[in-house]
């Protein structure tokens, strides 16, 4: 029990770790591609607002703190644009100029070398034709932005920029962040397991003296009950039965019972694990459904079972039969007057079935269901004995079998009728 509590105190932490990491290394590879982009595409602008070229004449020599470095002025907050004179030489581009159907008319490739000028022509229909009139396109190893520009004389400006440098610094970036976020991770796993222990102390000692407190208490009470049980029959034998004699002995099997459960219960939690072998499911059905049709028409009720041939799952043998014996017994408790209790066992994959066990419940409309498998839960929170006749243990004790044998269990309402279905 103390691994497995560990084990999700770890798988927590580390789930919540990895998801902040990820907002907030996201976030920033978010932005650092934005901030390149409004970059690339700034200069893209700058150039076609020049008729698709950077005046290299015109720039005044402004003092030196009022110029604006080339591509360092890009800021989120940044509503101006402006480039230095020797950063006008550090932009490789060429602009073209077609006509609707992307033909072009003139190239100006003074300013690029690695592209040839039938590439700029196929780079240009591609960019006439497309549905985005400015995007990052890759041609090999390289990154061309373009920006396409409509003319008031007829056809198409379109600028072409050479963005490798500035797309290889995104995926460096996106890159490292994905390095410093594994090596985070590693690290705060480590850090988890070293310290978890120390974490859920507390908590696993808290539960262990519940369970020793349970196991103590349960074996204490056996002793005055079993001398109870004595008096009671020795009085009758001297007295004679009475309603009181009767009441009392009933109250002593009560008792016993819940005493048992308790045991049952607290040595379930203190398995960690248990070897899972191949069992007949339908076999296992079979008999414990046997055992309930007598108990259930003998107390005026239908009974009614639809087992399949040749189920099997993996699961404990004994620790499967208490689970269909608990459910059956929880159905057959809590059944209408005259209603039904239902047993059904139907293949699931290659090996493994599904086990629904059913009840009459006229009431059970508008009931959270999950809480039937939360200990000591009692759909009556009066716990008046008469309505109720268990001590909302049994389902609680199902849910562990079940997690054990690594299924599932669940419980649903429809038509008068309550299902409790296992998945193994």
């Amino acid at each position: 029990m103390e691994k497995k509590i560990k084990k999700k105190f770890i798988a927590v932490a580390t789930i919540s770790i990895f998801t902040v990491l990820l907002i907030v290394l996201g976030i920033i590879d978010l932005i650092s591609v934005a901030n390149v982009r409004k970059e690339v595409f700034s200069v893209l602008k700058y150039i076609a607002d020049n008729s698709g070229t950077i005046p290299y004449d015109t720039v005044e020599e402004d003092d030196e703190d009022d110029r604006k470095p080339f591509l360092t002025d890009l800021s989120l907050f940044e509503k101006e644009f402006s480039i230095t004179q020797e950063g006008k030489y550090e932009v490789r581009y060429f602009t073209a100029i077609s006509d609707e159907s992307g033909i072009v008319k003139s190239l100006d490739m003074n300013h690029i070398a690695a592209v040839s000028h039938s590439d700029a022509a196929v780079y240009t229909v591609q960019a006439v034709l497309s549905p985005v009139s400015r995007d990052i396109i890759r041609k090999g190893t390289s990154h061309y932005a373009y920006l396409r520009r409509k003319l008031k004389s007829g056809g198409y400006m379109v600028i072409f920029m050479d963005c490798s440098r500035q797309v290889s610094t995104v995926y460096a970036t996106v890159k490292f962040s994905l390095y410093i976020g594994l090596a985070c991770m590693i690290l705060f796993f480590i850090i988890v397991n070293i310290f978890a222990g120390y974490a859920m102390a507390p908590i696993i000692n808290n539960m262990e003296s519940q369970k020793q407190f349970i196991t103590n208490a349960s074996h204490e009470l056996k002793t005055p009950l079993a001398v109870i049980r004595a008096n009671t029959e020795v009085m009758e034998m001297v007295e004679g039965k009475s309603e009181w004699t009767e009441s009392t002995k009933k109250q002593i099997q009560r008792m016993t019972e819940l005493i048992s459960q308790l045991i049952t219960l607290s040595k379930l939690q203190e398995k960690d694990a248990v070897k899972l072998v191949e069992v007949d499911f339908t076999k296992e059905a079979k008999e414990v459904a046997g055992d309930f049709k007598t108990v259930v028409e003998n107390d005026g009720k239908h009974f009614a079972a639809n087992i399949a041939e040749g189920v099997k799952c993996h699961a404990d043998e004994k620790g499967l039969h208490e689970l269909i014996s608990i459910l059956l017994d929880n159905a057959a408790k809590y059944c209408d007057e005259e209603g039904e209790v239902s047993v059904t066992l139907v293949k699931h994959g290659k090996q493994g079935g599904i086990l629904t066990v059913a009840n009459s419940y006229k009431e059970g409309e508008g009931i959270n269901y999950e809480k039937f498998f939360e200990r000591f839960y009692r759909e009556d929170s009066s716990h008046n004995q008469e309505s109720k006749k268990g001590y909302g243990i049994g389902l609680s004790m199902a849910q562990n079998l079940t997690e054990m044998f690594r299924g599932r269990i669940g419980a649903k309402y429809n038509n008068g009728m309550i299902y409790f279905i296992v998945t193994l």
